[in-house]
């Protein structure tokens, strides 16, 4: 399995930690060993993200804890993400330096304290997290909100420019660099990892089709047309509306084009039968109702 993974694609690995967890045995380490192992071994592992909730804030026992883990892991490309804002100290960062474990910046909702923005290095792993900034969601306690909507969010370029030239500095001073989107809700996050990997290259990129209809802002960034052609604009409406604009595309291509007298009775037809189903604001100057229900048959 692992020949099937290019060396580009070394996927960075998240294990949740807590500040105290008396519950875990030699026996749980040993199995989180040997999930990374499986990566380590064919040299896949890019790095094993440490991830602390905003709970987790700073204090000698924590730090402490924080520690340990840095220790006890010490063989494996640590990054540590830390969410609140009392982790945000020169002391923090020399921490990290001393073992030699990444410091994670995230794009989150800033709430209260919040870690904010930062292009921080504490090894040769730079690494960037984007949560979204659902700011209704982020901290919600309501039971019937789903839990991905706290990561339903789509960035737009302005909101990603600034952390184009974070990255670039977070570059400047590390190996490797890894950047996740984690705002993943719809695909939100393949999006926005396709911008930035555009702005950062200053290219356009090859762009799939299906992601390209339900998001019509990555047409500035396409290297290539649409495999398939469309009658609408992408990101167009669907359903009834979709019909509508269907029939009015039809209308508009048969009347460019030089026809005989037989394809133009039809077009008289068609163009009664999409007045009649409402796609059009007027009704045609000629025509009859002759096959109106023929061509609406054929189009349904």
């Amino acid at each position: 399995m692992s020949r099937q993974i290019p060396r580009s694609s070394s996927p960075p690995n998240s294990g949740s930690a807590s500040p105290t967890n008396p519950s875990a045995t030699t026996e749980d380490e040993r199995n989180v060993r040997a999930g990374f192992d499986v990566l380590r071994e064919p040299g896949k592992l890019g790095a094993v993200l440490l991830q602390f909730p905003f709970s987790f804030h700073n204090s000698p026992e924590t730090s402490a804890h924080l520690s340990t883990l840095l220790k006890r892991f010490a063989d494996y490309p640590l990054v540590v993400e830390l969410r609140h804002s009392s982790w945000q100290t020169q002391a923090t960062l020399d921490l990290l330096r001393e073992h030699n474990a990444g410091f994670c910046n995230i794009d989150q909702p800033v709430i209260g304290n919040s870690v904010t923005p930062s292009a921080q290095t504490t090894s040769s792993v730079g690494y960037v997290r984007f949560h979204g900034r659902r700011y209704d969601a982020w901290f919600s306690d309501d039971p019937e909100l789903p839990s991905h909507e706290r990561y339903s969010y789509l960035y737009s370029f302005e909101e990603l420019k600034p952390w184009v030239s974070r990255i670039q500095e977070v570059q400047q001073h590390t190996r490797d660099v890894y950047v996740v989107t984690n705002n993943h809700y719809q695909g939100k996050g393949v999006v926005n990892a396709l911008q930035l990997l555009s702005i950062l290259k200053g290219t356009k990129l090859k762009v799939p089709d299906d992601l390209r209809q339900h998001y019509p802002q990555l047409e500035q960034i396409a290297s290539e047309m649409p495999g398939a052609p469309t009658l609408f604009p992408l990101g167009s409406p669907s359903g009834k509306n979709r019909r509508a604009l269907l029939l009015e595309e039809v209308f508009k291509r048969l009347a460019g084009i030089q026809r005989p007298r037989r394809i133009g009775r039809f077009h008289g037809n068609l163009r009664r039968c999409i007045y009649d189903v409402g796609a059009v604001s007027s009704p045609p100057s000629s025509g009859t109702h002759k096959s109106c229900n023929r061509s609406s048959h054929l189009l349904a």
